[in-house]
């Protein structure tokens, strides 16, 4: 569908006087979705629509109500100011120009706008105990974000102009390496006593071969024979095998 320049100019008139797609669509006997198809289509139309709306002056008093300025917050929350304009049909110029002129609408863009971007001040007020907490048993931030449900870019942004926040992650982070220097050292010291002990033990239970003695006396030497001086040997060896294993048996009774 092609439109004449007068017809150009009177949507032009129109975008300007009202500043919204409803208007134009009305005046040209369109829907406001078929009113999007043909903006697609003809650069003309387009063109005639968006000079009017970069004319159009709005009036003194708010055209949107508490629900609407409530509903324009939460759209911003995670949207941006082309969500807004096709909430409200219309274009984004409109909005620019409004928000200079309503201070109501100003706002709530700029509430949707720090929430997204930001933490809410009540709502770390309220966690700063517990992301101490999670800080100094962690010890790592992306997890206090994850705690707190958000992303570690918000975390972050939130910490540059919350300086509580700031401080109980930065107390968390020190006192989670205080705990893990201290239990490192109490590590070292465990294993040093456990080689100590390991040690001791080791030299009390270690076998000390008993020094060699003669069979018998010299001047007793004479008298005895061969098979006898072996068979006087050998059971020297036994007595003294188990006096030894006796020894070893009462010091182990002793240590348990």
């Amino acid at each position: 569908m092609k439109y004449s320049l007068e017809q150009l100019r009177k949507i032009t008139e129109i975008a300007e006087e009202r500043g919204t797609f409803e208007a134009v669509a009305k005046f040209l006997n369109l829907k406001t979705k078929s009113l999007y198809y043909f903006r697609k289509k003809d650069q003309y139309l387009e063109q005639a629509i968006q000079k009017g709306f970069g004319k159009h002056i709005p009036k003194n008093n708010c055209p949107y109500t508490k629900t609407e300025l409530t509903q324009i917050e939460k759209i911003m929350h995670t949207g941006y100011k082309k969500d807004v304009a096709k909430y409200l049909n219309v274009c984004v110029k409109t909005i620019r120009n409004q928000s200079k002129i309503y201070p109501e609408l100003r706002i709530a863009l700029s509430k949707g706008r720090k929430a997204r971007y930001y933490l809410k001040h009540d709502f770390v007020k309220y966690n700063l105990s517990h992301i101490e907490e999670v800080a100094e048993k962690t010890g790592r931030k992306i997890l206090v974000a994850q705690f707190l449900n958000t992303d570690i870019g918000k975390l972050r942004r939130t910490e540059r102009i919350n300086l509580d926040l700031a401080l109980v992650i930065r107390r968390g982070l020190d006192k989670y390496k205080s705990n893990q220097r201290a239990a490192k050292l109490a590590n070292k010291q465990f294993i040093s006593t456990a080689n100590q002990k390991q040690s001791n033990s080791q030299e009390l239970f270690k076998y000390t071969k008993p020094k060699r003695e003669l069979v018998a006396k010299l001047d007793t030497i004479e008298n005895i024979g061969e098979e006898n001086a072996l068979a006087r040997y050998r059971k020297m060896k036994e007595e003294e095998r188990e006096a030894m294993s006796r020894r070893e048996l009462k010091n182990i009774g002793e240590l348990i």
